[in-house]
């Protein structure tokens, strides 16, 4: 018996989604991690500035008029600093939840998938199972009711040290080593009725007679 064709080996696309998910969620934390950072220092900054406009009504001179704006400028720009990099987190935030969800979802697609096919392979699996099964009862009772033990031995050697026992001959030669039979030898395989050996590789040869070409069908006659 011939073995079961394999399917073809993929690339295991649940692993794949389960790596993407979780990167996305440490860049997630990474991120949520900065904004407790930025959120804190954003309020320290907001309190300065509210300190400094309530001392700037009590200034006296143009040049403490003037330090206390430079220092309200600073301030200002370092708020706004920290509310651009919390925004950038956001948008960033947003853009990883939704390859997040993308992946999850891609990876929910492929899990599903693999199980249809685990299913279909076991399947087969339990069909080739009970097909060798039966094939295997059915050779050992054609084994048992031969008479010519010899060539069950023949078979059983050729097959233990070539894997396959059995060539068709074809054109005068042996369809698997392909080296040309004497005419005699295919001759005789053609007959069918005795136990022929390839010389060159000893399979067991065996003839199928090519199939007749089919008649051309006749033109059908016009509708009047």
């Amino acid at each position: 018996m011939t073995n079961a064709p394999r399917r073809p080996v993929r690339q295991p696309q649940p692993l794949v989604g389960r790596r993407v998910v979780r990167c996305g969620n440490r860049a997630l934390r990474q991120l949520l991690q900065l904004r407790r950072i930025h959120l804190p220092q954003e309020a320290r900054d907001q309190q300065r500035l509210d300190k400094y406009k309530d001392q700037i009504m009590a200034v006296k001179t143009n040049e403490q008029l003037h330090a206390m704006q430079h220092q309200m400028k600073s301030v200002e720009d370092d708020i706004g600093k920290q509310e651009e990099r919390v925004l950038v987190n956001m948008m960033e935030a947003d853009e990883i939840n939704a390859a997040i969800k993308k992946a999850e979802a891609a990876l929910k697609a492929a899990q599903a998938k693999v199980a249809s096919e685990r299913a279909a392979i076991e399947n087969e699996t339990k069909a080739h199972q009970a097909t060798l099964a039966e094939m295997t009862s059915a050779r050992g009772k054609i084994v048992s009711a031969m008479d010519n033990k010899g060539a069950i031995e023949t078979f059983q050697r050729i097959a233990k040290v070539r894997g396959t026992a059995m060539a068709r001959a074809e054109g005068e030669r042996c369809t698997i080593c392909q080296v040309r039979l004497r005419p005699a030898v295919f001759t005789e395989v053609r007959k069918n009725d005795s136990l022929v050996q390839c010389d060159s590789c000893n399979r067991i040869l065996y003839f199928i007679a090519p199939q007749a070409p089919k008649a051309p069908e006749a033109p059908q006659a016009p509708a009047e």
